[in-house]
């Protein structure tokens, strides 16, 4: 398959500290995997950190991507999960073929939400059976993100 794009999307709300290190091997984890694969193709990739806000780096290739560390990610404020979900998301939604992985905990510390599990998990289904997105997750997301039968069982690594 052909990726037009890769996205990053990294929770990095306060209940991610105890995953600190999870999550910047996960990340790291994750470019060494595709690294091979796509660094010749010159694909954009976009990491996105979320929380109660939104800071994205772009970047033209996958060789061009700067890790994070211990200094560089810093977990702090309230996970709004559903809600920059669906807005990240939703921001590249008219894109095709895009590689998204997610690392989150699946914590959600907000109880009002707008957008509801029922939407974010309707908005992951038409990514990937419209817009042909390949979604991976690190974490706990996938149990947390049922939607009828469909869940996004591409577990790569599970937080302990």
């Amino acid at each position: 398959m052909n990726i037009n794009h890769i996205l990053i999307l990294i929770d990095q709300s306060f209940s991610m500290i105890k995953y600190k290190n999870e999550v910047l091997y996960s990340f790291e984890n994750f470019i060494k995997e595709n690294y091979e694969k796509y660094s010749e193709k010159k694909i954009p990739v976009s990491v996105v950190l979320f929380n109660d806000n939104i800071k994205t780096y772009k970047y033209n290739s996958i060789s061009d991507v700067i890790l994070f560390d211990e200094n560089t990610y810093c977990p702090y404020g309230n996970t709004f999960l559903f809600d920059m979900l669906y807005k990240i998301l939703d921001i590249y939604s008219h894109e095709n073929n895009n590689l998204c992985l997610i690392i989150t905990d699946g914590y959600n510390n907000n109880n009002n939400n707008v957008i509801t599990k029922k939407k974010i998990c309707n908005k992951l289904d038409r990514l990937s059976e419209v817009n042909k997105w390949t979604f991976k997750f690190y974490g706990s997301l996938p149990n947390n993100f049922k939607n009828n039968n469909n869940v996004y069982k591409d577990l790569t690594h599970k937080f302990k």
